[in-house]
């Protein structure tokens, strides 16, 4: 009977070990929406959502390595997307996702002629950064801000 119960409890250990391999974090899936398989993500994504034209949704998880406060990370987050990638910082909101207080911080940025808006919803515990990250063009953002809102609104972390 002991080594029945050490192999169910070692069973579970095990499974629980597997669970925590995957990611923390995922958003529902909004209509007109599809999820790319795992095969396709890479570095810090979580989760990664397109839309038939194109729009993005992505999940990204990196470690709290320095431990900061979320208003020190979307400091770093505001300089590194504005300064080093170029993006205008148009506004930065409060934004809540279950428990979770973050913050939602809109940008309007060009690549190859085309002005992109790109939004990262930043939330901060006490092992992890999450982001959900949005994308689309300028001309498109209507369509899809509803589906980007509920996404954000969404995001639960194991």
């Amino acid at each position: 009977m002991n080594r029945w119960i050490t192999i169910m409890l070692g069973g579970l250990a095990l499974l629980g070990a597997l669970g925590a391999c995957g990611p923390a974090s995922q958003v529902t899936v909004p209509d007109g929406y599809v999820e790319l398989d795992e095969d396709e993500l890479y570095g810090s994504m979580a989760q990664k959502l397109v839309s038939a034209d194109g729009a993005v949704v992505l999940v990204r998880e990196r470690e709290h390595e320095p431990s900061g406060s979320l208003d020190f990370w979307v400091e770093a987050f505001e300089r590194e997307i504005a300064l080093g990638r170029g993006y205008t910082l148009l506004e930065s909101n409060p934004v809540k996702a279950g428990r979770l207080e973050g913050r939602l911080l809109h940008f309007k940025g060009s690549y190859r002629e085309e002005v992109y808006l790109y939004d990262v919803a930043l939330f901060v515990t006490e092992d992890l950064i999450i982001t959900v990250e949005t994308a689309s063009l300028e001309e498109d953002r209507e369509r899809h801000e509803a589906a980007f809102a509920a996404a954000v609104k969404s995001l639960s972390v194991n």
